[in-house]
Order: structure tokens, then sequence, then C-alpha cells
């Protein structure tokens, strides 16, 4: 399987884990460890009910695919609750709000946390973490792409030249 084919593999496994998911494949603070193919899992974004991921719609997992222990792709879940509960725990008001140039968003700011969580002592933009998304994931990964001074990422529809 081709690089790009995986990686989209692993932004819809975002919607399959933690807090909320589409398929139940385990306890949703149990993902760390697991593996899908050669990737594992070494960490996921707050799971904890009333945590501010769980109460914005925000879930994001980082990968280890070099066996080193450290997180080399991050997957960014995307839309998967637009309204929430009320209008502010949705994903529309805590994440399409960046697509309008809003900085108040909160999925951003939790994307952008959770890249550097990832990164740790690494250096941010030569840590050499991929990043993936689908839907609201992707313009969460667009984000990282330009913040982190990427070199340009093609995504299908979209190019970005940081």
């Amino acid at each position: 399987m081709d690089k790009e084919l995986f990686n989209a593999v692993l932004a819809m496994d975002a919607y399959n884990r933690g807090h909320a998911p589409s398929i139940r494949f385990t306890d949703p603070t149990g993902s760390v460890g697991q593996s899908i193919g050669n990737a594992v899992i070494v960490s996921q974004s707050d799971v904890a009910e009333g945590g501010v991921s769980v109460r914005s719609s925000f879930y994001a997992l980082a990968y280890d695919t070099n066996k080193d222990g450290l997180g080399d792709i991050i997957s960014y879940r995307g839309t998967d609750d637009p309204i929430g509960d009320s209008w502010h725990d949705g994903d529309v008001w805590n994440g399409w709000r960046i697509g309008t140039g809003s900085l108040e968003a909160i999925q951003g700011q939790l994307a952008i946390e959770f890249y550097r969580f990832v990164a740790g002592d690494r250096n941010y933009t030569q840590a050499g973490i991929d990043i993936t998304g689908h839907s609201l994931g992707g313009g969460l990964m667009v984000i990282g792409v330009i913040l982190f001074n990427y070199k340009s990422r093609s995504i299908k529809n979209l190019t970005c030249f940081p």
C-alpha cells in the first residue's frame, strides 16, 4: 500500500477511536498501544469526559511507523458531530469557523497543541511528522502544514504552499 493511501486509512481510523467512535474497536481510553498495519498508536488527544477535547468534539491520534516510539504521523478526526448538544460544542462552532478566518475556533488551537505534544523536544519544522485528516481534519492538517513550515503538500483538490 502506498503512503498516500495508508495516510487516508489513518485519517479514517481517527473516526473509530477515542470519544464517540463511529465503530467501537476498544475502550476509548485504550487506543494507545493498538496498531493498524505497521502504525502503532503512541498517543491520543484527551478523551476524558468533560475535558476540553471532548467538549469541543476534537480528536487526534499519533502513530509510530518507524518503530522508534515517537509519533511520525498525526491523524486529525474530521466532522463527526456538527452541532453537538448545542451549537457551542459541535464541529461547526469549534472547527468550521477556522475556514472563515476565525482564530477563536478551539479545534485549531487543540490541533497545534497536539502537534507540539507529539513533536516533544524535536524541532517542530524538522520533526518529520506527517499530518493527515479527512474533512475538518484535513483543514486542521493544513494549519499544521502552514505553521510548521512543511514543503508543499498536495491534498487532492487542495494544495498548500507555506
